[in-house]
């Protein structure tokens, strides 16, 4: 990649919608990373996710995008491996997120960031194309 990067943190600012917290979650627990390329301020991607749930040791990771014009350059991988590195270091045991089971590109990037331990499933029990589907994945890193 020849793109000069930076990471920068931010708390989530009081213009958004409100967050999606889990059960009895606290807004300091949520965290949000941006990728930006130095030269021009553009965001190239952002990871939202909330430290201490289901557990205190793990992490749930909400959110993961990618601008368009950046996909397919390593740019999921990169924020991905920041975000591991600094939870292994911080003494965190287990990443979660949950994806949609007909979102199959997802499902295989996720597969191959190890994520390859099934939590659960969400949804509907029954089929149809009104009906939805997620599975939580789960990658151990501890």
């Amino acid at each position: 990649m020849s793109h000069s990067l930076v990471f920068f943190t931010f708390p989530t600012q009081k213009s958004e919608a409100p967050p999606e917290l889990p059960p009895n979650g606290d807004i300091k627990n949520l965290a949000r990373f941006e990728l930006r390329e130095i030269s021009s301020d553009l965001l190239i991607g952002l990871i939202e996710y909330y430290n201490g749930f289901p557990e205190n040791e793990d992490i749930f990771i909400g959110h993961l995008y990618i601008s368009r014009m950046y996909q397919n350059k390593g740019f999921r991988k990169l924020v991905i491996g920041n975000l591991v590195n600094n939870a292994r270091e911080s003494g965190i045991r287990k990443l979660y997120l949950n994806v949609a089971t007909k979102n199959y590109p997802a499902l295989w990037f996720w597969y191959n960031n190890g994520f390859n331990k099934i939590g659960r499933l969400i949804g509907d029990k029954d089929g149809g194309s009104d009906k939805y589907l997620d599975i939580q994945l789960i990658n151990e890193i501890a």
